[in-house]
């Protein structure tokens, strides 16, 4: 019995860190601007890959849009989206409630981070 429970037990361990990410209810998912495939006020549908499933989301009261970290509108937020000039979108969403709070067009550049630290500090 005890060889039984630690067989069991040895094969749980080997699935978690395949599992690890479903743990996470609030993630940051970024996505190649190819695969945003619709984007409005009233929601966004993407793919994490080529063949994989689509994710729809709605957008949560108050959404904030940022262009290479500096804020934007949802008009420019549209722009950005129909002329795909960014390579990179991170959409930041609850996995639970699929709703979005944040969408990132392109990357925020590490000097902007290094200011943004030393401001918190």
């Amino acid at each position: 019995m005890k060889h039984l429970s630690l067989a069991f037990l040895l094969s749980l361990l080997g699935l978690l860190p395949a599992q690890a990410d479903t743990l996470l209810n609030y993630i940051e998912m970024p996505i190649e601007a190819r695969n945003l495939l619709t984007f409005s006020g009233q929601g966004l549908s993407f793919k994490t890959c080529e063949q994989c499933e689509v994710i729809r989301l709605t957008p949560a009261s108050q959404v904030q849009f940022l262009e290479f970290g500096r804020p934007i509108d949802l008009k420019r937020a549209t722009e950005l989206f129909v002329s795909k000039q960014s390579e990179r979108v991170s959409i930041f969403y609850s996995r639970r409630e699929r709703v979005y709070d944040k969408v990132t067009f392109g990357s925020t550049p590490e000097v902007w981070v290094d200011e943004i630290t030393e401001q918190a500090d």
